[in-house]
């Protein structure tokens, strides 16, 4: 009888140690994935930030960028007459393009990349008398200005170094 009764208590207490590291080991598993996802996720974020900053349009190397030449640095001054969205070249993305009256002409300036322009404190529209210091490019024919800094009243939006270096591209700001 005690026989019995001590064999049936230690197989009951064998279940429960069982189910106990059962558990255990759900928890310890349920932990390591929980794991991998916080770093999987810290590790994207990182990977998406850097593309973001990088701006896949504006890579430092690629032709764009290398059209500005900060000894045909010029400043103009005049009224918006519009505001454009624009896909500069095949793998750009969109970027934003205004026209703009001087007292002698008619400029065309790139500001820079669409999501970037959109992100700055200053808003440019139609009518708005600015002043623009970029440097004078062709493009296919047509004299344009890719635009390193733009004034507005007080504000100054800065899109580029001196050298030409996109500031959304990440590079810009060490240089």
């Amino acid at each position: 009888m005690w026989r019995k009764f001590i064999l049936n208590k230690t197989i009951d207490q064998m279940k429960k140690d069982i189910l106990k590291c059962s558990i255990q080991a759900r928890r310890l598993e349920h932990r390591k994935v929980v794991v991998f996802t916080v770093i999987l996720m810290f590790f994207a974020s990182i990977y998406s930030n850097a593309f973001a900053q990088k701006g896949v349009p504006e890579r430092q190397g690629t032709s764009y960028v290398r059209m500005y030449n900060p000894s045909r640095v010029v400043t103009v001054s005049g009224t918006v007459i519009s505001v454009n969205r624009v896909l500069p070249s095949k793998g750009m993305s969109v970027g934003i393009h205004l026209m703009l009256r001087t007292k002698n002409e008619i400029v065309s300036v790139h500001l820079g990349p669409e999501w970037y322009i959109r992100r700055q404190k200053m808003t440019i529209r139609a009518k708005d008398k600015i002043t623009v210091k970029g440097s004078k490019v062709d493009f296919g024919g047509e004299l344009s200005i890719i635009a390193a800094e733009v004034k507005k009243g007080k504000i100054t939006l800065k899109l580029r170094t001196e050298n030409g270096f996109p500031l959304w591209s990440g590079r810009g700001r060490n240089r």
